[in-house]
């Protein structure tokens, strides 16, 4: 059967967006800022958990995984982040943090108050509505009319965590794939993250979604 894409909304497709939509404005609506498996029952979200491991079964079902990805020489990471010359004296560490660092003050702010971050079982509500937000984003494009599923791979960082998120819609509910909870605290664990994070971003689509 043809897949040609299609500039007409068939009623799935249809019936699909009015869902996310309907799911979005009813979280945007709560005062609430995380969600554990009763609240995400009531909402008819479900939480499944997610390897990053290529080998495993619960891997990413719609996101495939590039191999061999070729690390970054020195010059390149020298480039992205020069640091010489911030620690060499009181006033060049005051500087700097005011200069520079002083960006970063909303994740500064979640640093200190950590508190959502550390209840591994629950989402948050950020991470629901930017899923939902970029589902209902592709169910839009003209070019997907003829798609009904519109899967979405998202990394959450929040503080010194961390986590990939698999989401799509299955005509009944919402299916939230999360990975483990890593912490960044270390260099050699951050950087075994940020590899397998690059390994799924930067892969093929998989699985059927017309």
């Amino acid at each position: 059967m043809s897949s040609k894409p299609t500039s007409r909304e068939s009623k799935v497709h249809f019936a699909h967006r009015l869902a996310l939509v309907k799911l979005h404005d009813d979280i945007e609506a709560l005062e609430v800022h995380e969600f554990d498996a009763s609240q995400l029952a009531k909402l008819n979200i479900k939480r499944e958990h997610m390897s990053l491991r290529e080998d495993s079964d619960l891997k990413p079902r719609y996101f495939a995984a590039i191999s061999n990805i070729p690390q970054p020489t020195d010059e390149v990471i020298d480039e992205a982040v020069d640091v010489e010359g911030l620690f060499e004296d009181t006033i060049s560490r005051s500087y700097h943090f005011e200069r520079v660092w002083r960006h970063y003050g909303l994740e500064v702010r979640w640093e200190c108050n950590d508190r959502v971050w550390r209840s591994k079982p629950k989402l948050c509500r950020g991470e629901l509505l930017i899923i939902l937000r970029l589902m209902i984003c592709q169910f839009r494009m003209v070019r997907l009319l003829h798609h009904k599923v519109a899967p979405v791979l998202v990394a959450s960082f929040m503080g010194e965590h961390a986590r990939m998120l698999e989401s799509y819609f299955d005509g009944e509910s919402l299916i939230l794939r999360s990975s483990d909870l890593y912490h960044l605290s270390e260099r050699k664990t951050t950087a075994e993250v940020f590899e397998a994070f690059a390994m799924w971003f930067a892969g093929n689509p998989a699985g059927e979604t017309e």
